[in-house]
Parts: structure tokens; sequence; C-alpha cells
């Protein structure tokens, strides 16, 4: 199994984005709230980890592309389509794979990650 990369982002990128969580969006076939932007990559949040005091302190997220650029030999699919071939056994668990709508845009999950908070960070931009 490939290691995650863990990525640290300002401060206020990383309040920003419980706001964007999408894992309920995805299971539902609903659009996602939102991406953001981080090293030129672009990235939706599928969850969190908090402890209930101090905040959360880790987000996991995917990087993602349009579906018109996407050059990967895994074939996208839906939700449905790919959690049957997980259960199958003919694709591995996660989103890598995945195709998601964002508004009028359609998404391809690629590569997992882990965010955390660099305190140290100046937040230039969301964007």
């Amino acid at each position: 199994m490939k290691t995650l990369d863990v990525l640290f982002v300002g401060k206020e990128t990383f309040e920003q984005m419980y706001k964007i969580s999408c894992c309920s969006h995805i299971s539902e076939g609903k659009s996602i709230p939102g991406t953001i932007f981080h090293l030129n990559k672009e990235y939706i949040i599928t969850g969190f980890i908090g402890d209930g005091h101090n905040g959360f302190h880790t987000f996991f997220g995917c990087e993602v592309v349009d579906l018109s650029i996407y050059d990967r030999p895994l074939k996208p699919l839906s939700y449905g389509i790919h959690g049957a071939e997980v259960d199958a056994g003919s694709r591995e668990r996660g989103y890598t794979g995945l195709l998601i709508r964002f508004g009028p845009r359609a998404l391809v999950c690629l590569d997992q990650v882990d965010f955390k908070a660099s305190h140290e960070l100046k937040q230039l931009t969301l964007f």
C-alpha cells in the first residue's frame, strides 16, 4: 500500500477545510461543496480527525483533475459502480479513480493525501 503524502497548509486554509468536507456528498451522489488549491493542485476534503477539545488536527483529501484531462489507465467510475468493483475485488478500496461532480464539472480523484496545519505558514490565498 502506498504511503500517503502529508501536506502542510496555512491555518486559514486548514480552518476552511471542514466547510468543504464532501464524504457524505459523494456517497449520496450529490455535487461536492467545494475544492481547495494548494501548490497548484486541486483537492477535495474527504474526512477529518479531531479530539473534540482542540479542534481538528488532520484532514484527509484527494487530488482531483477534470475528467477532460484525466490521463491515467484506471477508468473513472461513479460511486456505486466504483464500490461494486471494490466489493468484487477488481478495484482497490479508496477514492482513486472515483468520478465526482462539482457543479457542472466532472472531476476524477487521484492520489489521497493528509493535510496538517502549519502555524508558521502565512496564508496568501485560498486559490
